[in-house]
């Protein structure tokens, strides 16, 4: 029931204007409020089947135009501060994955 709440209320938006009750601010649960930045950062910097997705640094600035608007701003402000860890993890998965063959380790 409660990962059923924080999803629909994870399009609303920090001005109100959002959906699927027009809540604002604190009335957001908070989990749908950490729910929509995670969600709008995944979207933005996930591959997807037309393309690769956006670089950390464009998700950086959409997420900040968003704050106070769409987003918590001090919710935005904790998720901006871990940009870097994240961006660290994400390269040292694809440094690993790079080395790892799963056809060679089939042949072998």
């Amino acid at each position: 029931n409660t990962a059923s709440v924080l999803i629909a209320h994870h399009h609303e938006r920090w001005d109100g204007y959002g959906y699927p009750y027009g809540l604002r601010g604190t009335l957001i649960p908070l989990g749908s409020r950490i729910l929509s930045i995670a969600d709008t950062f995944d979207k933005l910097t996930s591959p997807c089947p037309h393309g690769d997705g956006q670089p950390f640094e464009k998700a950086v600035q959409v997420l900040k135009g968003g704050s106070g608007l769409r987003f918590d701003p001090d919710l935005t402000e904790q998720f901006l501060l871990l940009i870097p860890t994240l961006f660290n993890v994400e390269h040292e998965i694809q440094f690993s994955l790079s080395h790892y063959s799963p056809v060679g380790n089939l042949v072998s």
